[in-house]
């Protein structure tokens, strides 16, 4: 089966009824490691605090029809491809959607990948988005060792 990762970033509505953006991300969150699990999809979510930014990698065919899905979801607007790369393997095969919503923690991603000079996550480049997002996924793995 051949693998591609398809990276966009969204900016998060208002459209969720009594629950704050941090309930909404982790809604959301929740909801893709479900569907994701039955889609043989995996990945990574960074929440700031105006954007998503996702990589979703998997066949093709369960990447696209989840990124259709997710361009139907009223929580999402301004949603923006930034890429579908064909690759060889999987950059987060342990995670079926990991997460980061800490600004520090993902500014010091960027400084450890080499980007440093903007803050603004929607500016970047799909392998950059990529790098930063396995920057993030390696601290997880470093601190369950």
């Amino acid at each position: 089966m051949s693998v591609v990762q398809l990276i966009y970033h969204s900016r998060m509505t208002d459209t969720a009824a009594g629950l704050s953006r941090l309930a909404n991300f982790r809604l959301i969150h929740a909801t893709a490691m479900q569907i994701n699990r039955l889609n043989g999809i995996s990945g990574f979510l960074i929440f700031t605090s105006t954007h998503f930014v996702q990589v979703l990698e998997g066949s093709r065919e369960a990447v696209m029809e989840t990124y259709e899905r997710i361009k139907r979801d009223p929580r999402h607007t301004d949603i923006t491809l930034v890429g579908i790369l064909p690759v060889e393997y999987r950059s987060f095969p342990n995670w079926l959607m990991g997460a980061m919503n800490d600004d520090f923690a993902i500014q010091e991603a960027m400084l450890r990948v080499g980007i440093g000079n903007t803050k603004d996550l929607t500016k970047l480049t799909a392998k950059q988005i990529i790098a930063i997002c396995a920057a993030l996924s390696e601290r997880f793995d470093r601190s369950a060792a």
